[in-house]
């Protein structure tokens, strides 16, 4: 149960906590070698937050004029993480996903359905990082949203990427999106 509670605070802790501003232009983290720029694509970062409870890390949020990005980066309490969509990254790629249905059975959301999991490579075809990518049609009080999960190993961590955005403004939010997680994935695979 205790995992259950600690992964959707993980998915969904940013929405009920308060994140705390920073004014850099960038967010590193040395351990990892991933540095957080102001800007990626149409996308200015906007807060990042470190929580408590260390095996939870971090998140850093990204916002678009339509869309929204959450990237969390933690290692939820495992020593050892395999890069790409390794067993840990699947492991917990189904943990995330249940957590979203968690979140509609809690009342967060009036429904959720789900479309679809696929693989995909962040930072390009050729070089990428593999992950694992799922997307959801929900139902808000505010109105019909879509949201795409991505999940990948990275350094003993996991990297988990949230997007929002209308659902009306599908297609132009996942070309952005998209552009999005290949420049992400870039800096992901820098040395």
């Amino acid at each position: 149960m205790k995992s259950i509670v600690t992964a959707l605070f993980v998915f969904i802790g940013c929405a009920f906590c308060h994140a705390q501003t920073k004014a850099e232009s960038k967010f590193h983290d040395a351990k990892l070698g991933l540095t957080f720029p102001k800007e990626i694509k149409t996308f200015e970062r906007s807060e990042w937050h470190r929580f408590d409870e260390p095996e939870l890390g971090y998140s850093v949020a990204y916002n678009s004029l339509t869309s929204a990005v959450t990237v969390y980066v933690y290692h939820g309490g495992l020593k050892r993480i395999q890069s790409g969509a390794g067993k840990e990254a699947k492991q917990q790629f189904e943990q995330a996903k249940r957590d979203i249905l968690m979140a509609q059975r809690l009342g967060g959301y009036r429904s959720v359905k789900p479309l679809g999991d696929t693989e995909i490579k962040l930072g390009g075809e050729t070089n990428g990082l593999t992950a694992l990518k799922a997307t959801f049609e929900i139902a808000r009080n505010e109105g019909e949203t879509m949201s795409m999960l991505v999940l990948t190993g990275h350094k003993n961590h996991f990297v988990k990427l949230r997007c929002t955005y209308p659902k009306h403004l599908k297609a132009s939010s996942e070309k952005h999106f998209a552009a999005f997680l290949e420049e992400f994935g870039k800096l992901l695979n820098t040395p």
